[in-house]
């Protein structure tokens, strides 16, 4: 850093990154309120919001192996180069010594705040606007670790705002490590309710994230699944586009009909050689399955949950233990295991995608 930087009284809160501010915007299809998201920004040293630079210079992504200056180790970000530069102007250096102050005391305060990954992306966008590429690559890293770190306030805290903002920068950047593994921290909230599901909708729909799309459509499906079923609205004071919300409704009813007939036929299992009643155990099987499943079953939606409940309760079930052969027992509940598995990883058929 320049020694004789000139030291600014401007408050911490004019260099910080913004929040992305969903704006409401009228669905063509009708009066229904839609998200749309302004591209990543964050604010420079004038207070002025700048789009994250598109083009810079090329950025190595690999990971060092890590050294004895780093200043948060267990979270693998590294000390930051030197910084130098005369094409840099003052309050931009400036800028950046204070949000790699800030940086600093985040990391050795812990917990981690979200606010990091705000002025990390800062750090970022500064550098690649005046081609600073060591500390461009310093951000990048700092971000990919934090992101897969388990001290990451993506796992507990983090807003689905910020969760945007990570998508479009890994998307800036073709980071596709770095999209994945903000995907699947996001599912990893979204699955503990931790955060609402409409964004992440909104989102993986504008980027085609079709996993990321198909599971949050299921959640936000289990919100709102009473509603259908008492022939109530559902698009009035929603985020969701008028397809969306069609695609939610495809999800219902293709799900419902998914489990009507799951309750009449169990998952079918393979034979182990070991077994020598295996007609035997198949009839054993259905039949456990029935009591588990009554014939009126309960027509939810929430098909993930009922097979988890019905796998806990006959891998339980002593009458399954006695009435079956451990070989065709164990290859029942692994298909069981197997199904739903399946059911996950190609949710985005039941809501056409």
């Amino acid at each position: 850093m320049n020694a004789h930087s000139k030291q600014t009284t401007k408050p911490m809160a004019e260099i910080l990154v913004h929040q992305i501010r969903p704006r409401m915007t009228d669905s063509p299809q009708g009066p229904i309120e839609g998200l749309s998201f302004k591209p990543l920004c964050f604010r420079d040293a004038h207070g002025r919001d700048v789009l994250f630079p598109n083009q810079g210079p090329a950025v190595k992504l690999k990971p060092k192996v890590l050294g004895s200056q780093a200043c948060g180790s267990s979270l693998n970000i590294l000390a930051p180069p030197p910084l130098e530069g005369d094409h840099i102007p003052e309050e931009v250096l400036d800028q950046l010594e204070r949000l790699m102050n800030v940086i600093q005391r985040s990391v050795t305060h812990r917990p981690l705040g979200e606010s990091i990954f705000n002025y990390l992306i800062t750090v970022a966008g500064l550098s690649r606007q005046y081609s600073c590429d060591g500390w461009e690559t310093w951000a990048i890293r700092s971000i990919t670790s934090l992101v897969a770190s388990p001290e990451s306030p993506l796992l507990c805290t983090t807003s689905s705002e910020t969760f945007v903002r990570l998508i479009q920068l890994a998307k800036i950047y073709n980071d596709g490590p770095l999209g994945v593994s903000v995907q699947k921290t996001w599912l990893f909230r979204l699955n503990a309710r931790g955060v609402s599901p409409a964004l992440a909708i909104i989102m993986a729909d504008d980027y085609n994230l079709r996993p990321l799309l198909s599971r949050a459509l299921y959640l936000h499906l289990l919100q709102v699944a009473p509603r259908i079923s008492n022939s109530q609205r559902i698009d009035v004071g929603s985020p969701l586009n008028h397809q969306q919300n069609l695609r939610i409704f495809s999800g219902y009813h293709s799900l419902s009909g998914y489990w009507a007939r799951l309750c009449k036929n169990p998952p079918e299992f393979p034979g182990i050689g070991g077994c020598k009643s295996h007609t035997r155990c198949l009839t054993a099987w259905k039949s456990a399955w029935s009591g588990e499943t009554p014939e009126e079953c309960d027509l939810s939606v929430d098909v993930m949950t009922r097979l988890q409940f019905v796998a806990d309760r006959l891998g339980n079930s002593s009458i399954v233990g006695a009435s079956m052969s451990d070989e065709c027992r164990n290859s029942a509940l692994a298909a069981l295991v197997n199904l739903r598995k399946g059911l996950w990883e190609n949710m985005h058929h039941y809501f056409d995608l």
